[in-house]
């Protein structure tokens, strides 16, 4: 218990005189304020991964796990009422630090134990083990770095396990994840001080001025610090798990072309569903933070939407004939052939409302994706035959990690984002999605967009693969992952182009000459980065065309690269068809 008598704490109780307590308090009050927050969140999360990982570690082991996660979050909660109900608070801060203290410090230990006593076997589940653990360590930067020595205890001891244990494993592989775990601990802990000394600076500006700072302030100057840290770590792990997701995938893809085995290639099947299964909750998580902090907007193009729903049923036709479900679908015909809308969000709606209906509804019931006309709207309605929802449930199913209960998370699983993404994206398109439900009885879910008609339909050019076949044009690729490398000139010379490889961009600068039709850029290389050699390579040779590769795949990082002077830009995990594309508006093909 010595470890607990801060003399930290007493020196700003009997030294620094009554504005450093003043401060002391306040900073320690808002920690308590913060509290049941981040146990909900641990609570919530440390669910969602058990569940993730149910299959791959021992019941037992998970159950003890979350048995002492949750003994620890109840005894935070108990320290939250007594610190609340402390008429003395002012005489015991000491105290009441030393329990908030020492709760961080207990659940930061269970979590940094799941490095050892729940690690799963597979690399997949272990990268969302550490993208679980990073969340909520990135989540307690805004609510613990108050008083920045309880973040430290806690990020420190939540987070450096894994980085032992991963820095023990004899693969490079392992040794990447362990610099990527140092890199982002010295990153959050760098936000996390700034976040103390600028809250610090806030409280003593206002007591010395005879002006207390409002509570509303204070928690705006943390949300502000605590928002720009996710998005760091978002768009950090997003970088780190796509790239490896880019090898993984375009493998795939390889091998399914070339396999003849009927078994093979639906094992191969199940790869890769899993792999755009995996990349779906990577794009779930960050469509949600976009949504959250108010970046996201709708991109409006000419859409044929009878034609999208069309092919969005196809999609999960095999789904439901494997699952014994009907699907029906209902196209009005007077939607007009051509109208203007986001298309892409739009199916991400009617996605993840299929999704869920297949998904809850059983065999032998149906599901039923109707669309109605009734200018200037197209109403749309999903509904099955499932499960249903209680009434009491109702609202909180679009609230995010939320599902009807927790039964309904240990039977069918999902991360309880899909229903909260869809209901944000509904308010951009100016409707909101609505739920009628009756308890095993089904349920319908519907909302309705603006159909903005077309002056005339674009006549869209349907051209295959085979089709692109260039004549031995030279082509640049900057790339310092050796299985990318790999990858990438597969593909390219399959398509008959002379493939040059540069390890980084002071290669790529010395290798460049006019001779090389196109350069694909990786952005983060050692020696010079990709950015660094576009700008000496266009320097020189104004005509050069180069196309930026990243695994930075926000909508903003495209714009950034673009405005930088890149002539194109493609995201990693690269698709087929982004990368046909780009090759097919830089270069002739025969």
């Amino acid at each position: 218990m010595q470890l607990y008598k801060n003399k930290f704490v007493l020196q700003y109780l009997m030294t620094e005189g009554n504005l450093e307590k003043k401060i002391f308090q306040k900073k320690l009050s808002f920690l308590y304020g913060e509290l049941p927050k981040g146990v909900f969140a641990t609570l919530a999360l440390g669910l969602i991964l058990v569940m993730a990982i149910r299959d791959d570690v021992s019941n037992e082991r998970l159950v003890i796990w979350y048995a002492l996660t949750v003994f620890v979050s109840l005894l935070r909660v108990y320290s939250f009422f007594y610190f609340k109900a402390d008429k003395n608070k002012e005489d015991n801060l000491h105290k009441h630090y030393r329990l908030i203290f020492a709760g961080t410090l207990a659940s930061a230990l269970i979590w940094g134990s799941s490095s050892v006593y729940i690690f799963p076997e597979s690399d997949a589940l272990k990268l969302f083990v550490i993208f679980c653990i990073a969340g909520l360590s990135a989540g307690a930067t805004g609510s613990l770095s108050s008083l920045f020595k309880v973040y430290a205890g806690f990020v420190l001891v939540s987070v450096v396990p894994f980085i032992i244990v991963f820095s023990f494993e004899a693969s490079s592989y392992a040794l990447f994840i362990s610099a990527a775990l140092v890199l982002y601990l010295v990153a959050v802990s760098s936000t996390a001080l700034k976040i103390t000394q600028n809250l610090d600076k806030t409280l003593r500006l206002g007591y010395t001025n005879n002006d207390l700072v409002e509570e509303l302030r204070t928690k705006a100057v943390l949300a502000e610090q605590a928002a720009e840290a996710k998005s760091m770590f978002l768009s950090t792990m997003s970088h780190e798990i796509r790239t490896p997701l880019n090898a993984i995938m375009g493998y795939i893809s390889i091998l399914r072309k070339n396999e003849t085995d009927r078994n093979k290639q639906h094992q191969l099947e199940i790869i890769d569903n899993s792999s755009h299964l995996l990349l779906g909750v990577i794009n779930d998580v960050l469509d949600f933070n976009k949504l959250e902090t108010g970046k996201m907007k709708l991109e409006y193009i000419e859409c044929d939407v009878k034609r999208e729903l069309k092919q969005l049923v196809e999609l999960f036709l095999p789904l439901c004939k494997e699952k014994g479900v009907s699907l029906v679908y209902k196209i009005d015909d007077a939607i007009p052939e051509c109208i203007l809308t986001d298309a892409f969000r739009l199916n991400q709606i009617l996605n993840n409302l299929l999704s869920n209906a297949i998904k809850f509804t059983p065999k032998g019931k149906q599901v039923i994706l109707k669309s109605s006309y009734q200018e200037p709207h197209i109403h749309f309605e999903v509904i099955d035959e499932g499960i249903g929802i209680d009434i009491q449930h109702q609202k909180s199913i679009f609230e995010r990690f939320e599902q009807a209960d927790s039964s309904t998370t240990r039977k069918y699983g999902g991360t309880g984002l899909g229903l909260s993404i869809s209901y944000q994206l509904s308010l951009l398109f100016g409707s909101k999605l609505d739920v009628f439900s009756v308890l095993d009885k089904g349920s319908i879910f519907s909302f309705s967009i603006e159909a903005r008609v077309c002056e005339a339909m674009r006549e869209e050019k349907q051209l295959e693969k085979v089709e692109l076949y260039f004549d031995r044009q030279k082509i640049l690729v900057a790339e310092d992952n050796k299985t990318n490398q790999m990858l990438i000139k597969l593909i390219l010379e399959d398509l008959n182009l002379d493939v040059t490889m540069a390890n980084d961009g002071k290669e790529a600068l010395q290798s460049y000459s006019d001779l090389y039709a196109l350069v694909l850029m990786d952005i983060n290389m050692p020696e010079m980065n990709g950015i660094e050699a576009m700008q000496a390579i266009k320097k020189k040779h104004t005509a050069a065309k180069i196309i930026a590769v990243t695994a930075n795949a926000l909508k903003e990082d495209e714009e950034k690269y673009l405005n930088l002077g890149f002539d194109g830009y493609l995201a990693k995990p690269i698709e087929n068809d982004a990368l046909l594309d780009v090759l097919r508006s830089m270069i002739t093909s025969k």
